[in-house]
Parts: structure tokens; sequence; C-alpha cells
């Protein structure tokens, strides 16, 4: 998260605190690290059955599956490395950490962000090629193309994100003679700030939603051409692909809309802070749980992929996925063979 929420009050007051002997506990400081810890298991073992079906059940379904692979990577990495660290900033209400670490989990965080979204835009743009300029892209669409794609956007993010690093860091208040708190956040009302907050709405937000809806506008313009020419059977394996990609970026929208309102509203367009704690800390219970969302939208949306779910975990055991035959989607797909009286349990 770039928004720090401890900077966010019902006073307007830029921090405030009282040591433990002298305060209550806080309701935020129960119940945020309740709610980020219901995140942290979600997305722990969602994104972890994810990866282990794309690698052992679906390892031969396309180059799409190593991007999305790689979002859910990216969404681990997030939860592993930030939820903790955040609950416990919740918890304690001062930070622990020390600088080094402020920074850093605030790279991390930019970072997971930029790579889970441009990660549905190279399947968007992939769909796009396979069904609109399949003849003229086969030498794109290939699993050594994706790797090397899932490799160059996190090294490309990496390095644009490293001035993060410098806009964040920590601040050592003394209370009174006897006490001191340390806070992780960043001067307000800073240009650095302002750049960095439009720059993320931007580039992590508007831009690749647009990219992500065209492409399937002219998918749909497409297919809607050339209906005669393209099996029923054939558009709806089609379909079906696209409700993955259209799933997972509608669930980023939404989770990720109310925290860069909030943002640009405060750091853009200056807006007064007073009376914004309650919505900054719904946005970033959104913001997060946008890390463990997309498991459950593959599970929701693709019947292929709870096969696939369902043997893995012993659900289905009768079920065979072909590891021969090459996927007709090349995403999260694969081929269910009947069991004996004709019909599938799963």
């Amino acid at each position: 998260m770039i928004m720090e929420n401890i900077s966010w009050n019902e006073t307007g007051e830029e921090f405030r605190y009282r040591p433990p002997f002298q305060r209550q506990i806080v309701p935020t400081q129960i119940v945020m690290p309740l709610i980020q810890g219901l995140i942290g298991v979600i997305g722990v073992v969602g994104n972890s059955m994810v990866v282990y079906v794309l690698c052992t059940r679906l390892k031969q379904r396309g180059n799409m599956n190593v991007l999305l692979m790689n979002l859910a990577i990216a969404d681990f990495f997030f939860i592993i490395f930030c939820v903790p660290v955040n609950a416990s900033y919740h918890a304690l209400y001062e930070w622990p950490f020390g600088e080094a670490f402020c920074k850093i989990t605030h790279y991390v965080k930019n970072i997971t962000a930029y790579v889970s979204i441009y990660s549905l835009c190279a399947v968007s743009i992939t769909r796009y090629l396979t069904v609109v300029k399949s003849a003229k892209s086969s030498h794109l669409r290939t699993k050594r193309s994706a790797i090397i794609s899932a490799v160059l956007l996190w090294l490309i993010i990496a390095t644009a994100n490293i001035p993060v690093m410098k806009i964040y860091f920590t601040i050592t208040m003394r209370l009174d003679r006897f006490t001191s708190k340390t806070i992780c956040s960043y001067q307000k009302n800073s240009k650095d700030m302002e750049i960095l907050t439009a720059t993320f709405f931007t580039m992590s937000y508007a831009i690749p939603v647009i990219i992500i809806c065209l492409t399937h506008i002219l998918i749909l313009v497409h297919i809607t051409k050339n209906s005669s020419n393209i099996t029923a059977s054939s558009i709806q394996r089609r379909k079906n692909a696209s409700r993955i990609i259209i799933g997972t970026t509608i669930a980023f929208a939404i989770c990720w809309l109310p925290m860069n309102i909030l943002m640009m509203m405060v750091h853009c367009f200056k807006m007064e802070r007073k009376g914004f704690m309650i919505p900054a800390l719904i946005a970033e219970c959104m913001s997060y749980a946008n890390s463990c969302t997309n498991p459950i939208v593959y599970n929701f949306v693709s019947k292929d992929f709870r096969t696939a779910l369902g043997q893995s975990i012993g659900l289905c055991s009768h079920i065979q996925l072909p590891t021969n035959e090459p996927s007709h989607t090349g995403t999260l797909t694969t081929k269910v063979a009947s069991s004996k009286n004709g019909e599938s349990v799963c």
C-alpha cells in the first residue's frame, strides 16, 4: 500500500498516539490484524493451490498458464512479505522493524501490485493474438516467450519502483521525557508523493484496465464478424477462457478503486484528511483482499480448474487429465474423462 493507515484519523491530527500505559486498545488494533490475518491465510492457501495445479496438473496447457502462475506468485509474495508486517503495524500502533524494512516493504507492495495487473494484461494480449492474429503471432505465443515476458515484467517493474524507497522513511517522535514512538511514513504534502500517487493510478490501474477492456472488445468484434466460420464449440471455448481474465480484472478493479480514489483525493487534489480514517481502513482491506481473490475467481468461473484442483486433493480420482493433447484455449484447460456411467462427479 502506498497510503499509511496511521496517518488517517478522526481528529485530523497527523499522528495520534498515547503510551500503552495511558491508553486503551483501540478497535482497529484488533479488527485490522484479524481481517488481514484472514486475508493472509486464504491467500497463502489459494495461491499455493493455483501454483501447484498449474505446475502439476496443467503444466502442458499453454503459454498463458505461465502468466497466470506469475500472477499467483506475485500475490503469494505480497501476502508472505507484506500482510504480516502490516498486521503487526496495526496491532502495535507503531513501527518496530527499522527504516530499511520500512522502505523495502513499500517497495515490495508496489512491485507485486504492478506485476499482478500487468500479468493480466499479458494474458489478455495473448488471448487477443490467439483469437484475432493466430497465424501471424504463433512465434510469440510459445511457453518460452511467456517465461521471458514474466521475467522481464519483474525486472522492469523492480527497476522502475526503486524511487519508492526514497519516499518512505521512519520517524521517531519524542512524546515526553520517557516515551517515544516510531512510525513508517512519508513527508506530508510532498511533491514526490503526489507524483507517485498519480503514477500509481495511471500505470497500475487506469492503463492496464483500459488495455484489458480494449483487447476483449476487439476479440468480441472479431468473433461476431466471423461467427459463420467459427464452430459453436470453438466460440464456447474462447468464452470460457475469457471468463477467467474478465473475472480477475473485475476483482482487481473493484478491490483497488477505493484506495486509488482516496490517494488521488489526498495527495493530488489536496483534500483534507479529517474524517477519512474509516474509508481509508476499508480501502486498505479491499486492496489487500485482491491478493486472495484470483483463486476464488478461478474456482467459480473455470470448471477445468475445479476439476484439476479436485484431482489434486483427491476428490476426483477417477478423472484423468490429458498429458499429450494440446489445449484449445491455452488457459486452465483440461480434458475430463467420463466416469463409467458417462457423468463426472466434479
